[in-house]
This record gives C-alpha cells, sequence and structure tokens, in this order.
C-alpha cells in the first residue's frame, strides 16, 4: 500500500526546494504539471531500482527494503527512493530496472537505466561499477530503437510525445521534459 500522495508531493517540494536552492512556495506555484505517459531514469544508488541486482553483481539482504516493501526490492535503503516518491505522486506504477525488463511485456510507465555504484565519468578497470552514464543513455537509445521497431511492424502500442526524464547522481537531480528548447536533443529523446 502506497502513503498518503499528500506525504509525497511535501517531500518532492522539500527534496527539489534543496536541489535548486529555491523557496518551496515559489517552486510549488511554478512547478509544471506531472502528468507524462513515461518517465525514464538515470542514475546511481540513488535512484536504483533494482538494476544492479538484475546485472548480477550482488544480491540485496535486509534490512533493505524492509520498511515499505517487506523485503529486498533491489533498493538501497529500507524502503523508497525518491524516484519511487515521484512516481507515486504522478499516481504510476514504480519503474522497473532496465536489465530486469528486458523480454517484459509492460514498459509504458517508463524505465530505470540508474545502477547503483556507476558514475558521471566512463568507467576504468578500476571503477566500482562498469556501468557509466554514457552506457545508461546508449541502453536507453537500444530500449528506444527496439521500441521504434516494434511500433514500425505494428506489434507494441507504445507512443511517447512528451516523456519525462530523471537523473540523479548522489544529491543532484536533474528533473526535465522532453519539451525542450534544443530541437535535435528533444527529437531524439522522443518515440515519435
Amino acid at each position: 500500500m502506497r502513503g498518503p500522495p499528500h506525504a509525497a508531493a511535501v517531500l518532492l517540494v522539500a527534496a527539489a526546494a534543496l536541489c535548486l536552492g529555491g523557496r518551496a512556495e515559489e517552486l510549488e506555484a511554478s512547478s509544471p504539471e506531472f502528468n507524462y505517459p513515461a518517465v525514464f531514469n538515470f542514475g546511481d544508488s540513488n535512484s536504483d531500482t533494482g538494476g544492479r541486482v538484475a546485472a548480477g553483481f550482488e544480491s540485496i539482504a535486509p534490512p533493505y527494503g524492509s520498511t515499505f516493501f517487506g523485503s529486498p526490492s533491489g533498493r538501497f535503503c529500507d524502503g523508497r527512493l525518491i524516484i519511487d516518491f515521484l512516481m507515486d505522486a504522478m499516481d504510476m506504477p514504480f519503474l522497473n530496472a532496465y536489465l530486469d525488463s528486458v523480454g517484459a511485456p509492460n514498459l509504458r510507465a517508463g524505465v530505470n537505466f540508474a545502477q547503483a555504484g556507476c558514475s558521471i565519468t566512463p568507467a576504468t578497470a578500476t571503477s566500482v561499477s562498469p556501468f557509466s552514464f554514457g552506457l545508461q543513455i546508449k541502453q536507453f537509445f537500444a530500449f528506444k530503437d527496439k521500441v521504434t521497431k516494434l511500433l514500425s511492424k505494428g506489434m507494441a502500442r507504445f507512443s511517447i510525445r512528451h516523456i519525462f526524464r530523471c537523473c540523479g547522481y548522489k544529491a543532484k537531480w536533474k528533473m526535465s521534459s522532453a519539451v525542450c528548447t534544443h530541437k535535435s536533443h528533444a527529437d531524439r529523446m522522443n518515440f515519435d
């Protein structure tokens, strides 16, 4: 069972105010409508919903997941992550990890490409994880290509014109709509 929606909204406004350095009242008054058909998330352990576990790097044992899910959920916390609260506030199901989603039929709410231990810079031989932000972006484009092929064959009903992207590394989150001013970037991120 999910928590009260107002609690998630308060948490989101507070987190955004801290990250953006603004006042919560101004942020709430000027915040966009969170009415997107899909969310694509990129990041590290702050938003990994099971990618590292699905990649086979490790298993997660209690107390992880014990507070909200009742058992380990692939998240490196005892409950929900910020991305979970965001999805809850948007009245959408929690995101599946990309590697856990390969072959799964329901990805309409979006996909989480985040991997615990990854960095914004390319992975090296001494990196904690071989997954970097660049690899997550490559995974997104591979996912987009697969969906585009299914759409062209009439095998899927998945059309996204406006998407919501989240990118969280440590305490720095960037949230943006694909309806952006740089048209070529928006075109690359949209499913048409």
